[in-house]
C-alpha cells in the first residue's frame, strides 16, 4: 500500500512542481522544491485530495513537514499499515 501510495504521490508532485523526473522519499519537503510555494501546496493537497478520496483538515496540513508525513496521513485514513 506505502508504494502505491508513493507512486500516485510523485505523480502528483510531478505535475505540480513542474519536475518530470523527480523522484519523492519521505523527506522531500518545501525547501528542495523551488516552485514550493503556498500556492503550489494548495495545488497538491487538492489534487491528493481528489486522488484518494480524502479530506485534509488544515489542523493536519499544518502538521506535515515533509512528504512522509503526509504518506503516514493517508495511511492512516485508508486504514494500512
Amino acid at each position: 500500500m506505502k508504494e502505491q501510495i508513493i507512486q500516485k504521490l510523485q505523480i502528483i508532485f510531478r505535475e505540480v512542481f513542474d519536475e518530470p523526473d523527480l523522484i519523492i522519499d519521505e523527506n522531500l519537503d518545501a525547501n528542495q522544491l523551488d516552485m514550493w510555494d503556498s500556492l503550489t501546496h494548495v495545488d497538491m493537497l487538492t489534487m491528493v485530495e481528489e486522488e484518494f478520496e480524502i479530506v485534509i483538515p488544515f489542523e493536519k496540513v499544518i502538521e506535515f513537514d515533509t512528504a512522509g508525513d503526509l504518506i503516514k496521513y493517508i495511511i492512516e485514513l485508508k486504514g494500512g499499515v
